[in-house]
Order: C-alpha cells, then structure tokens, then sequence
C-alpha cells in the first residue's frame, strides 16, 4: 500500500503536468526545526493490580527536506519529497506527496499554501528501539514565501503542519505481572527554509 501510494502520487504529478501549457520542474533542499508532539502510556497489570500513567510532551529537533516536483502554468506546484525528522530516541522518515496554490506578490515574491498527504515512518532508537518501527498514514497543511534570486534558482521559507496515526507498542513481563507501552506520534510542525533550482 505505501509503494502504491507513493506511485498514483507520481503519477498524478506527471499526469497533471502532462496536460498543462507552461511546466516548470524543480529539485530542491532545505533543513529546518520540527516541534513533534507525542503520547505515551504505561499500564502494569497482576492479579489484583492495576496502574497506569500518561505522559504527553513535545519535542524539538532537526529536520531536513529533499523535495522535487513541477510548477504548473506558474500557479500549481506538485510535488514529492523526503523529510526525516532525528530526534533523541525516535527518527521520523515522512514521504509526502503535496499540491500548492501560488500567489504573486510582485516580480520575485510569491506566496503559497496547500495540502499534502503520505506516509511516515515512525521508529524507536537507543532505549527506545524495543518499540520497533510503524509506518502509517500522514496529512496536513503547509504554507510560505518563495523568494526568487534569478530566473532558475529561489529561496523558500516554509511552514509544514502534520497530522500523524503512527504508534508504537511493546509489552514486558515483570515479575506477575504485564507491563504495556505505547507511543503515539500525534502531530508535527515544522519550519523550513531551502532552495529550489527550476528547470
């Protein structure tokens, strides 16, 4: 389902740009700051025992961007991009597929926004790596400026809001009793800035 998925996302691309006028592809690179949201619960149980305890927080940490695509009749961007998240105990592999509409500003600004859709991979590291790894649905909004240096190469500052359904479980017998860990990677927003070379 993941392959297929990434597969119709190329193809829509191609197809979409297969019946445009004036078409534009573009590769790009950027890095940037993801703020991730998750949930973990804990729950032991033994005969006659029952605790359970829940720990939301979000954290911050490194993100990069690989990205490729075509602008179509210079107001339609579609695109396929690789974003890895590495963060202290889990690495979050995003591959999305994205539509934006843009808007000129003047001569080299434009803004932009729009939706994407794909699949994350979510997976534990160090002391977290007994959580193996999920891959799951992802979706969400993003938005920005594009700054143009000359006629191939631009600057674009974005902004990525991501919903995730990825969760990670590991269960341990201890002593009588079972203990139950689960993980839940819950939404993401992410910063970004890079450079697109059109072609």
């Amino acid at each position: 389902m993941f392959k297929k998925s990434l597969v119709l996302s190329g193809a829509l691309v191609f197809a979409t740009a297969g019946l445009a006028n004036d078409i534009e592809s573009y590769l790009g690179i950027g890095g940037g700051v993801d703020w991730s949201r998750f949930k973990e619960n804990v729950t032991y149980t033994a005969p006659g025992i029952y605790k359970s305890s829940s720990i939301t927080e979000t954290k911050s940490a490194f993100s990069m961007k690989l990205t490729g695509g075509a602008i179509v009749d210079q107001n339609h961007r579609l695109s396929l991009s690789y974003i890895p998240v590495f963060k202290s105990y889990y690495n979050i592999h995003n591959f999305l597929g994205a539509y934006d509409y843009l808007y000129s500003l003047d001569g080299d600004k434009k803004i932009y926004g729009g939706i994407h859709l794909g699949f994350a991979n979510f997976k534990g590291k160090k002391d977290a790596s007994v959580y193996g790894d999920k891959t799951a649905f992802a979706y969400g909004l993003q938005g920005g400026l594009i700054y143009e240096l000359d006629r191939n190469l631009e600057l674009d500052f974005g902004l990525m809001y991501t919903k995730h359904d990825a969760k990670l479980k590991y269960q341990e017998t201890v002593g009588a009793g079972v203990d139950n860990s689960t993980v839940k990677l819950e939404h993401s927003l992410s910063a970004l800035v890079g450079i697109n070379y059109k072609f």
